[in-house]
């Protein structure tokens, strides 16, 4: 008797998947939803300008009508102060007019009783620069010169400082042909330190 041949029908099945789909060109290209177009900036920042402009434009107005809105009262104070400002610049101005008078009428006074220096207006400096609050005094807030006390000052200054000055005494050989005598040690210290202040002074 023949073998009878089995033939198996349980073959296993292999699934293969499905080709994944390439993206199309129109979907690689479309753009990305959440850029701002150019043109919708563009009138955003306009819209911004207008408003900016619009509001300075409003302010503008506020201030013309706060302005035209002041009192009469308002008005007068605004004035007053302004007056009032000029009258404070003029009575400065005067003031210091009226203090560069009084110093021509001291300088002159003094000029006068220092004829008999060397050199009138450089001890005159060395006076103002040695004693200033003496010299100051000499003139009143009215102006008048105190002859009196300038004397005084400067028959003082004199005899401290006798080589700034010409001798009157007769026969006087510190003065022998017109020369200046010779200031002493004391002296000369002390006109180092005058001129060292003035100086210092400037």
């Amino acid at each position: 008797m023949a073998e009878e041949t089995t033939i198996s029908t349980n073959t296993e099945v292999t699934e293969v998947p499905a080709p994944t789909e390439s993206p199309t060109p129109a979907e690689v290209q479309k753009p990305d939803s959440h850029m701002i177009p150019k043109s919708r900036f563009d009138e955003v920042n306009q819209a911004k300008k207008d408003l900016e402009a619009k509001l300075q434009a409003y302010e503008d107005a506020q201030q013309k009508a706060k302005e035209a809105e002041m009192s009469e009262f308002e008005i007068l104070k605004a004035k007053f102060e302004a007056l009032n400002k000029t009258v404070e610049e003029k009575d400065k101005a005067l003031e210091t007019i009226q203090k560069q008078r009084i110093n021509d009428v001291r300088d002159s006074g003094l000029l006068q009783q220092l004829n008999t220096a060397h050199d009138p207006r450089k001890v005159l400096t060395l006076l103002k620069a040695e004693k200033p609050d003496v010299v100051e005094s000499l003139v009143s807030e009215d102006g008048v010169f105190d002859v009196e006390k300038a004397q005084k000052l400067v028959s003082d200054y004199v005899s401290e400082n006798a080589y700034l000055f010409a001798s009157t005494a007769k026969g006087s050989p510190s003065n022998s042909g017109g020369r200046s005598p010779n200031p002493t040690k004391n002296a000369a210290e002390k006109l180092t330190r005058s001129i060292s202040s003035i100086i210092n002074q400037s």
